[in-house]
Formats: structure tokens, C-alpha cells, sequence
């Protein structure tokens, strides 16, 4: 008896891996051909793990910009206009290059510049906006470090166009804590241009403090176009 049970219990063991190697095999198979989501490696956000590399001679370069904003207007953060003082939403962009030398770049890589961006009603009953550029950033801006951008070829197989995938991750830091949020765009190398926006939000209150907590809230959007 002892032994038919353990006949059993490695025929099963059997059984399993050979289902298991299946999978495997088929996990592998969507992944190459850029099923990422299929393939149960960080869905949508993450880039293949076992794709083919791109063939070295493929070159590709695209153009790129990264923009960042907190969304909390409460703030009520003032500029002055035609002599009167405008509430403004804050933004802050930058502009780079990602390539096949230069895959990923962090924010504080880049060159940021900023916006103060009035929105109003005109008397038609239809909105304005007015896009003014900051020489610094005001005293309460927000902070631009700690995000990150990659942009990812990689080969499909004999036929098909490599896949490139956009990715970035949006970060919101507060004392020894942090939130984070992704954001992904897929696409191939005959893509004329490539977008995501993703955003991160969190409540705090410091400790002991009463009544409503404070938010947290940042937004980052990127676009990239083709130039090779």
C-alpha cells in the first residue's frame, strides 16, 4: 500500500510539472509576442522580461515631454493679469530625447520650466486659457523629483515591427513614506507618437492633529513622437 501511495503522490508531482511547463511555455510565447498582460508579469506596466533583444543596428530616437502638476487649486496660488489678480493652476513640463542609447530618464535629469495657466469664462460662456511662463517656480510649488520615464524596444519576431513600450512612474513622498502610481503606452516602431497620463494621491495628518487631513495629489503626463 505504502508503495502504490507513492507511485501516486510522484505520478501526480508528474502531472503537475508537466502542466506547469505548459504554462510556462505559453507564458513565454505571449510575452515575446508582447502580451505582457496575458503573461502575468506586472500587467500593463512592466516590460517583458524574456523578449528577444532588439537587433543593435535598429536605431530609433523620440522626441519627448514630461508634465507635472499637483491639482490643488484651493491653494489659491495669485499672478497678476492686465492688472488684476488671477488664480492660477501650476504646472511644470520638460523636454527630452529618448533613445536607443538613452531608454529611461529620471526627473531629476531634466530641465523643468514652468506655467501658470489661467483658465476663465469669457462672455460667450466658454473657457479661456492663458499659458504664462514662470522665471522660478513660486514658494509653494510643488517638488519635480523623484519620478521616472523609460521608453523600451524590443524584438516580436521575424516579420513584425519591434515593440516599444513607454512607461513612468509618478511618485509622492512624505516623511519616511511614499506612493507611488504607473503609468504604460504600448506601441511599435511605425507609432507616430506615444502618451500616458497617470496620477498619485494620498491624505496625511500629522500626528495628533485634528480635523480634515491634508491631500496630496500629483499628475504626470507624457508624450513622445517619433523623429527616427
Amino acid at each position: 500500500m505504502q508503495r502504490i501511495r507513492s507511485l501516486q503522490f510522484w505520478s501526480i508531482v508528474l502531472l503537475l510539472a508537466l502542466a506547469l511547463g505548459a504554462v510556462g511555455a505559453i507564458s513565454y510565447a505571449r510575452i515575446v509576442e508582447g502580451d505582457m498582460e496575458a503573461a502575468g508579469r506586472g500587467g500593463r506596466r512592466a516590460s517583458p522580461v524574456y523578449a528577444p533583444p532588439l537587433d543593435p543596428s535598429v536605431k530609433y530616437a523620440y522626441s519627448c515631454r514630461a508634465e507635472l502638476n499637483d491639482g490643488l487649486e484651493y491653494r489659491e496660488r495669485k499672478i497678476e493679469v492686465a492688472g488684476e489678480s488671477k488664480q492660477y493652476d501650476l504646472w511644470a513640463y520638460a523636454d527630452f530625447t529618448l533613445d536607443q542609447d538613452h531608454r529611461g530618464m529620471s526627473s531629476g535629469e531634466l530641465s523643468w520650466k514652468w506655467l501658470a495657466v489661467v483658465t476663465e469664462e469669457n462672455p460667450e460662456e466658454e473657457f479661456e486659457t492663458l499659458e504664462i511662463p514662470l522665471s522660478a517656480p513660486p514658494a509653494n510649488a510643488f517638488s519635480v523629483a523623484n519620478h521616472g520615464i523609460s521608453l523600451t524596444a524590443y524584438a516580436t519576431g521575424e516579420g513584425k515591427a519591434p515593440v516599444v513600450s513607454l512607461s513612468g512612474t509618478v511618485r509622492l513622498d512624505i516623511g519616511n513614506y511614499f506612493h507611488a502610481e504607473n503609468g504604460y503606452a504600448k506601441g511599435d516602431l511605425n507609432s507616430s507618437e506615444l502618451k500616458f497620463q497617470v496620477d498619485a494621491s494620498l491624505n496625511h495628518r500629522a500626528q495628533g492633529a485634528a480635523g480634515e487631513p491634508d491631500q496630496l495629489w500629483r499628475r504626470l503626463y507624457v508624450r513622445c513622437t517619433k523623429r527616427l
